[in-house]
C-alpha cells in the first residue's frame, strides 16, 4: 500500500485515512508541501517508532511490515510547515490481517 501526506496551508490529511495490510508487506508514505514526522506507538510494527520524511529522501519512507498480531494500529503524522497534526477520517490507522 502506498499513503499520501497532504499538508496545505489550514489542514493536513492522511489518505488513505485506512488501508489494510500483512506481515511482509512495504507500506510507502509519501509527503506532499511539507517534511512531517511519522509517530508510531507500537515500535514492533515496522521496528522504529518514528520515520522522517523530508525534502532530503524525497519527503518518502517505505516501511515493512514485521510479524505482530493482527489488529487495528493507529499512527500519527506532524506536518512541520502546518505545525500541527494531520487528519484522516479519524486518527489514521493500520488493520494488520
Amino acid at each position: 500500500p502506498s499513503v499520501m501526506i497532504i499538508c496545505r496551508k489550514s489542514s493536513a490529511q492522511v489518505r488513505p485515512a485506512q488501508f489494510i495490510a500483512k506481515e511482509k508487506d512495504t507500506i510507502t508514505f509519501k509527503a506532499v508541501r511539507s517534511d512531517v514526522t511519522l509517530f508510531f506507538p507500537n515500535s514492533a510494527l515496522f521496528g522504529v517508532s518514528t520515520a522522517r520524511l523530508e525534502s532530503s529522501n524525497k519527503r518518502e519512507a517505505t516501511l515493512t511490515v514485521q510479524k505482530v498480531p493482527r489488529d487495528a494500529y493507529p499512527y500519527a503524522v506532524y506536518c512541520d510547515d502546518l505545525n500541527d497534526f494531520a487528519e484522516g477520517n479519524s486518527s489514521p490507522e493500520m488493520i494488520i490481517e
